[in-house]
C-alpha cells in the first residue's frame, strides 16, 4: 500500500469567506458576494474577478515589515488559523520537516501596480517598494520567517 499524505491542518481565505466554515457556508449557499465586477484586466472590458473580503488584514510583526503586502497578510490570516497545530507540529517533527501548501492568484501584484504609477508619475519608485514581494516564492519564505 501507498503511503498517505494528508493536511492536518487547513486555513483558508478567499472570495467564499475569511476561515473554513465561512468558506463552507459561502460555497453550499451560492454566496457570490465576493465575485466583484472589475475594469483593468482585459483591454475595452469588464472582467468578474473573486476578491478575499476580510473586514481587516492582519498587521505584519515588525521585523517582517519588509515583505508587507496584500498577499501576505491574508496568508498571515490563513496562518492564524492553524496556528495551535503548526507550533504543535514544529515542536514534534522540527521547524525543517513542516510543509505548506500555498495558493495564490496574485503574488501582490496591486503593490507592483501601484509603483509603477508611482515611477510614472516621480520617475522612481516608491520609498519601500520590493520587487521580490512579486514573485512567486515570496509567501512560501514569508511562511517559512
Amino acid at each position: 500500500m501507498a503511503p498517505t499524505c494528508y493536511l492536518p491542518a487547513l486555513g483558508m481565505v478567499n472570495a467564499l469567506g475569511e476561515d473554513l466554515a465561512g468558506i463552507s457556508a459561502g460555497l453550499f449557499s451560492g454566496d457570490t458576494r465576493g465575485m466583484v465586477t472589475e475594469t483593468g484586466w482585459l483591454p475595452g472590458r469588464s472582467a468578474r474577478v473573486g476578491r478575499a473580503r476580510m473586514a481587516e488584514l492582519p498587521a505584519l510583526p515588525a521585523g517582517l515589515a519588509a515583505r508587507d503586502s496584500r498577499n501576505n497578510r491574508l496568508l498571515l490570516a490563513a496562518l492564524a488559523q492553524i496556528r495551535a497545530e503548526l507550533h504543535a507540529a514544529i515542536a514534534r517533527f522540527g521547524a525543517h520537516r513542516i510543509g505548506v501548501v500555498l495558493g495564490t492568484s496574485t503574488s501582490s501584484i496591486v503593490e507592483g501596480e501601484a509603483a509603477i504609477a508611482h515611477h510614472a508619475r516621480h520617475s522612481a519608485l516608491p520609498e519601500g517598494f520590493h520587487y521580490g514581494r512579486q514573485e512567486l516564492g515570496d509567501c512560501a519564505r514569508f511562511a517559512a520567517d
